[in-house]
């Protein structure tokens, strides 16, 4: 087998092209979450890392570099989920109550509340 030279092209390639895989399947989910909140318009990013340790040969009192050890790593931020702000009611017990009817306030009558 044919050695490589490392560059941008080459790199989809590493690991058996598991990282050019990794990479294509983060770049839909990227897409994927634009598509389900098109709203949100905070950038989604995708990275991609490479680690170069270097491999030393020690010969005397000369250190050199024979070599070096690689570990790519691909990874997808999106924006966090949240919704609006939530009011709670709270009980001595630790319960947290809310108004499903009326996100923002838990004080809120609404004319389908229950009249048992």
């Amino acid at each position: 087998m044919a050695l490589k030279i490392l560059n941008l092209q080459s790199m989809a390639d590493l690991s058996h092209g598991a990282v050019g895989v990794a990479v294509d399947k983060l770049i839909r989910l990227a897409i994927r979450d634009c598509i389900d909140r098109p709203g949100d318009d905070r950038a989604r990013k995708l990275t991609v890392q490479i680690e170069f340790t270097p491999t030393a040969r020690i010969d005397g009192q000369s250190v050199t570099c024979e070599g070096a050890k690689a570990v790519a790593k691909a990874s997808l931020k999106c924006p966090n989920y949240e919704t609006g702000v939530l009011d709670l009611a709270v009980r001595e017990n630790g319960a947290a109550l809310f108004a499903p009817n009326s996100p923002e306030n838990v004080a809120q009558a609404t004319m389908f509340d229950d009249e048992d």
